[in-house]
């Protein structure tokens, strides 16, 4: 939109949409920007070369090169765990309940977390 436009100087694919926390997180290839769910500005987060995220709570959580990572939005702090190593790239990252599901080119892989 003409709005979007002239906030960020281009319009770029959206990759993913969360909402969360009476918000809208965007993704598109340079960041993931937050609007209110009227559609105005709030922030902006530079985080690249990801295809998707989840929202837990305050938590930003995506997957970046072997990582899985995560981002407060109160405390502005960041946090990296490794993934378990499997023969094949994980594509994405998915966490529900007390299950981490890992998506490769080869299957599907859930793992229980305790």
């Amino acid at each position: 939109s003409e709005t979007f436009f002239s906030l960020f100087g281009t319009i770029a694919p959206v990759l993913n949409l969360q909402v969360a926390n009476n918000k809208l997180y965007v993704l598109d290839k340079k960041s993931i920007k937050v609007f209110d769910l009227f559609g105005a500005f709030k922030n902006q987060y530079a985080i690249s070369n990801i295809t998707s995220f989840q929202i837990f709570g305050d938590e930003i959580v995506y997957l970046e090169k072997g990582f899985l990572k995560s981002y407060n939005e109160k405390t502005n702090l960041g946090k990296e765990t490794a993934l378990q190593k499997l023969e094949t790239e994980v594509k994405q990252v998915g966490l529900i309940k007390d299950e981490m599901i890992y998506r490769t080119e080869k299957g599907i892989y859930i793992f229980e977390l305790k």
